[in-house]
């Protein structure tokens, strides 16, 4: 029998792309899957439409508004499979996302990351913006922690588990927590890639993106932890790197929003003045 896999779906008000999001995951060519979704206290009409889904593979959590770290926490605490990959309650995942990935592991036991490349959308998914691929390969903990782009989009990973590492997402943080978890498991094994889609992000008015103030605030916050875990690891020419590419990063994010201001603040501050 096909090893199982747990889907990890965080819930916070999605009532408009919901159901396309819980669909593409039944709809995978791939069946020996389970879909933990948990809803983080939403107050729209996300709960019924969860419900209106009678899939056995489908299971359903609820607690009081937490956050996403929270949210996907339960469900790593609570999932069965044997690998595990997150997908948010907004994009989908194309048919054949978690075959390709997982056919990617049978080349070698030491893989134990599997990604691919993402399309992504503007919020109807009609019309595509630009897609990201991955450029490496190997061990990539230093490409992680050095912002190099190369193997990090969002939640994308899909991930072998090992039975010694406890999976858990830093609570309380509202942007990074996704690069900070896949740090924290960078060393389990290596990172592989297949050729073919695995998501179709959408770029909505929720993305975390559209916060850059929150995310300028997040990397600030992710420097700290990787600082207080990482320790030796992180060696101040990695925390240079790392904050070289964060000012370029939220130079150019505020720059395309054309806010000049913050942009010249992060590259002279390093952060905003508000």
């Amino acid at each position: 029998m096909s090893p199982l896999v747990s889907v990890i779906m965080p819930v916070y008000n999605g009532e408009r792309y919901l159901a396309a999001a819980i669909q593409s995951v039944l709809n995978q060519s791939y069946q020996q899957l389970e879909l933990l979704i948990v809803n983080d206290g939403s107050t729209d009409g996300s709960e019924a439409i969860i419900r209106q889904f009678t899939d056995t593979r489908i299971r359903y959590f609820s607690q009081s508004n937490a956050g996403v770290s929270v949210a996907r926490n339960i469900a790593l605490a609570n999932m069965k499979g044997e690998f595990f990959c997150c997908l948010d309650g907004d994009d989908v995942l194309p048919t054949n996302s978690i075959q390709s990935r997982m056919e990617v592991f049978d080349r070698s036991s030491s893989i134990a990351f599997v990604d691919g490349f993402v399309q992504v959308y503007d919020a109807t998914l009609q019309k595509p913006l630009y897609q990201w691929r991955p450029r490496e390969q190997g061990r990539i903990y230093k490409e992680l922690i050095r912002l190099t782009g190369n193997c990090f989009f969002g939640p994308t990973w899909l991930i072998k588990r090992m039975s010694e590492t406890n999976y858990r997402f830093v609570e309380g943080m509202t942007h990074g927590e996704d690069l900070l978890f896949y740090i924290s498991i960078a060393n389990d094994g290596e990172y592989a890639y297949t050729e073919d889609c695995i998501l179709h992000y959408r770029k909505n008015e929720q993305s975390v993106m559209n916060n850059l103030s929150g995310l300028g605030r997040g990397y600030t916050f992710l420097a700290s932890k990787l600082a207080e875990m990482n320790g030796a690891d992180f060696t101040l020419w990695d925390r240079f790197v790392f904050q070289l590419k964060v000012r370029k990063i939220m130079f150019l994010s505020f720059w395309s929003n054309r806010d000049y201001r913050k942009a010249f603040e992060y590259v002279i501050l390093g952060k905003t003045r508000d």
